[in-house]
């Protein structure tokens, strides 16, 4: 329960969370983020606000290949009325962490995150 009031709503944004987030010490963020860019509203799946880093992550439901424009659009416009940049793994992402967690530290440092990111354990290919 104490996942679902932090806004984690499917085992993807759970994984993400735990295995990219918490296991390689990196910001946790906040959650189902709601915003407006150009107009239109918006929801992202995880965001590091002082960063400017947002993640979305793509499960099948709500991303077949015409919610693949719709969702370029809004990060198109988010990128351009905020500044943010997004990031999108899919599952086959989640299921390499240390690579997704690569990834974020690498989009965090850009924007002046000076943290240290942790290994998870024996072979993390973290190498950040």
């Amino acid at each position: 329960l104490t996942e679902a009031q932090e806004g984690i709503e499917s085992p993807m944004e759970l994984r993400y969370r735990r295995d990219v987030l918490i296991a390689h010490g990196l910001p946790v963020g906040e959650h189902q983020v709601r915003g407006t860019a150009n107009g239109r509203r918006h929801r992202s799946d995880w965001r590091e606000a002082k960063f400017g880093v947002r993640v979305e992550l793509d499960g099948l439901l709500g991303h077949s290949n015409e919610d693949v424009i719709k969702d370029a659009t809004r990060d198109n416009d988010i990128a351009a009325t905020t500044g943010d940049i997004t990031l999108r793994f899919r599952w086959r992402h989640i299921i390499d962490p240390c690579s997704c967690a690569r990834q974020v530290a690498g989009a965090l440092r850009q924007r002046g995150w000076r943290g240290e990111v942790q290994e998870c354990g024996p072979g993390c290919g973290v190498g950040c």
